[in-house]
């Protein structure tokens, strides 16, 4: 995240993440596939500073991003001090990014029994090819696309009910997909579709 006089990467948090953004201004958070030289898991639940990762080369560039003049230039800019990065990255696993796709899509498996099927492998392998390249377990990228996926349709001001919704998108009943909702959004899913429907 590219913010004034402050550049950051943030690892897979496992819990409610809210960066507080102070003033006026522009903030620039590109999603990025990992561009580290090891593995992805000691970014989980961690914020690291570009200097930390990647040395002093990239904070030279980075007060540009933000101080560009629309967004067209500040992904420009990002996207420069991101080039040289590429070179050195450690590249990720074929079938780790096979499986992000197939998970991401919007009818891909909810469960990780039926991705590790998709991909022929045991779930014990699905689970250790994750940890290095995802940094979580393929239980939790599943059912954050899905989170992910339930506040795009509470967003909406034609949601379904909440008891319609979690059934659709594969939780167990409605008291599992409060519980997660809260777990990693912050609040209830009742709670988040009233502000955002009296938001319009």
């Amino acid at each position: 995240m590219f913010d004034r006089g402050c550049a950051a990467v943030h690892g897979v948090m496992r819990r409610v993440f809210e960066p507080r953004l102070a003033g006026r201004g522009r903030v620039l958070g590109p999603r990025l596939r990992p561009l580290l030289a090891g593995p992805v898991a000691g970014l989980t639940d961690r914020v690291l500073s570009t200097e930390t990762l990647w040395g002093r080369s990239s904070v030279a560039v980075e007060p540009l991003v933000p101080d560009a003049e629309d967004a067209a230039s500040m992904c420009a800019q990002a996207q420069a001090i991101r080039r040289p990065l590429i070179q050195q990255a450690r590249r990720p696993e074929a079938l780790a990014e096979q499986a992000m796709t197939i998970t991401a899509a919007e009818q891909g498996p909810v469960s990780v029994n039926a991705l590790a099927q998709i991909l022929g492998m045991s779930e014990r392998q699905l689970q250790r090819l994750f940890r290095p390249h995802v940094g979580v377990p393929p239980k939790r990228v599943a059912q954050r696309f899905r989170l992910q996926e339930a506040v795009h349709r509470l967003s909406s001001q034609e949601a379904a009910e909440l008891a319609t919704l979690a059934s659709s998108l594969g939780f167990f009943d409605q008291a599992h997909f409060r519980c997660e909702f809260n777990r990693l959004i912050g609040r209830s899913s009742a709670s988040y579709r009233r502000a955002r429907t009296s938001a319009g």
